[in-house]
Order: structure tokens, then sequence, then C-alpha cells
């Protein structure tokens, strides 16, 4: 029955982790309403308008984008000895990262450190 149970924690918390692809909502969200939907420690966040990518660093984080793929763009937010690898498509509403969770009713992709 420990088993079991383990197992179904292990499930519940992949389930409902951050992590992979997540689908953004697109909306007019500013910047500064972005930035404070994020939890602590998250480098950016990110928003999508009229298929555009906004992006809303935390204080202190540089972000280096690569837009020559008009489909797909690569993000590189990094802090000190921290950083987070993004891809935004913003023609399907989609943003991958290893640590990327949604705030603000979908409309926020948050990007924590990888």
């Amino acid at each position: 029955m420990k088993t079991f149970a383990a197992v179904l924690l292990l499930v519940t918390l992949g389930a409902t982790g951050a992590g992979g692809s997540v689908t953004v909502q697109p909306s007019s969200v500013g910047f500064k309403e972005a930035i404070a939907a994020c939890p602590p420690g998250t480098l950016a966040a990110l928003t999508l308008t009229l298929g555009h990518l906004r992006i809303s660093e935390a204080s202190g984080v540089d972000s280096d984008i690569d837009d020559a793929n008009p489909s797909t763009q690569s993000l590189v937010l990094s802090k000190g000895s921290q950083s987070a690898t993004v891809k935004v498509n913003a023609a399907k509403n989609s943003v991958a990262a290893k640590n990327v969770t949604l705030k603000s009713g979908g409309r926020v992709a948050c990007v924590a450190p990888d």
C-alpha cells in the first residue's frame, strides 16, 4: 500500500508541477502587472499580444532573444549564475522552458531558472 501511495504522489506532483510547455492566453497585461503575478525567484514574465512576445524581466535579469526563425523565438534569460532557455511560438501561443508556470488566469508565463 505504501508503494502505491508513493507512486500516486509522484504522478500527482508530476501532473501539477512546473515544466514543459504551456499555452498562454493572449492579452494586454502590462509589464509591471505581469512580473508582479509571478512568484519570487522568477527570471521573467512572458506575455503574448497580437502574436508578439512581450518580456518583463525581473530586476537585474538580462535577456537575449534570437528571432531569426519567424515561427519560433529562442530566449536566454540570465542573472548571475542563474539562467533559463525558453522557446516561444507566438502563433501557437506556446512557451516552453524547463521551469515555466502559468499565472494571472493563463495570461502570464513565469520562467524560473533551469
